[in-house]
């Protein structure tokens, strides 16, 4: 007896659950189905049941002037009925679930995506102008003075300084071996500087300009600069400005072509040295020889990224 009595309590509120259960989804397949069929109706303009006093016969336009409106009420009346029967079978289904979760869990869970607030303009607007901020930064981290990595790298390139930023001879003073001028400083400025420290102040200038151009170049053909890519426009530019204003069209023609890495800068480099009219290579310090240029720009590339990469750039 004692065991009837435990099974009846749990069994008759079992069955009633499923019941109302069962009820509850038949209600909500019914007043969906009346929902999509009255909402169908309605937007093609039709009545969802046509009154006969409101009708006309076959083939006659209706004297009555209102028969859009007279539709569009009976469909609120219609959805209205079916909201409420929408409301009941969900609440029922909140009242089965809470007797079977026994009050836990009662709240519905709210997905991630859904709680997450889509980005505004002046977000949007925010972080383009935050990753602008940090080519910016990054930029003024390599050539904010003669001391900073990625000017240290391009005198380790002259071989003016060492790749832990260093002084060596050649830094106050050395012969151009190009054209005979009297190199100064870590840029081996050659255009009539008082010593080596203000050859620094003059040519960082000039360069820090070269740059802002290779960057807006490169902002234009949608390509992005990594540290390295950058020193070795800077270089390359401080090498020839000519050649170094050519570098980002290289560069993109380059890995266009299919080569990565070092192998890409050093391609970009050297066809930087092409004439565009000519399409001869335009090299004289270096006899125009080609095998004579890649000895020289990969001994730079080399030293670029050995430099950027004791300074934690690379």
């Amino acid at each position: 007896m004692f065991v009837s009595n435990q099974l009846s309590k749990f069994l008759v509120p079992t069955a009633i659950a499923l019941v109302f259960t069962s009820l509850a989804q038949w209600l909500t397949t019914e007043t969906d189905r009346l929902s999509a069929r009255h909402e169908i109706e309605f937007a093609s303009g039709v009545a969802p049941t046509p009154s006969p006093t409101f009708s006309s016969p076959p083939g006659t336009r209706s004297r009555h002037p209102n028969n859009r409106a007279t539709a569009a009420t009976s469909s609120n009346r219609s959805s209205n009925w079916i909201a409420d029967w929408q409301n009941r079978s969900t609440r029922w289904r909140q009242h089965i679930a809470g007797f079977w979760s026994d009050g836990k869990d009662r709240q519905p869970k709210t997905g991630t995506i859904s709680s997450q607030p889509s980005p505004t303009p002046s977000l949007l607007t925010r972080t383009i102008s935050d990753r602008h901020d940090a080519q910016s930064e990054a930029m003024s981290r390599l050539f904010s003075t003669p001391d900073s990595p990625g000017s240290i790298a391009i005198g380790a390139a002259e071989g003016t300084r060492t790749q832990i930023g260093g002084i060596t001879p050649l830094y106050w003073g050395h012969r151009d071996p190009a054209n005979g001028v009297t190199n100064l400083g870590t840029f081996s400025y050659q255009h009539g500087a008082r010593d080596a420290r203000q050859a620094d102040s003059l040519q960082l200038e000039r360069l820090k300009q070269q740059v802002a151009e290779i960057r807006r170049q490169a902002a234009e053909a949608g390509v992005k600069l990594s540290p390295l890519e950058l020193v070795a426009a800077a270089d390359l530019a401080n090498q020839s400005p000519e050649a170094g204003y050519a570098y980002i069209d290289n560069l993109q023609q380059a890995y266009d072509r299919g080569f990565r890495g070092i192998e890409a800068l050093l391609e970009a480099r050297m066809q930087s040295f092409v004439d565009p009219e000519t399409q001869n290579l335009d090299a004289v310090g270096f006899g125009n020889n080609w095998q004579k240029l890649r000895q020289d720009q990969l001994r730079r590339l080399s030293k670029l990224q050995k430099t950027l990469k004791a300074h934690g750039e690379i």
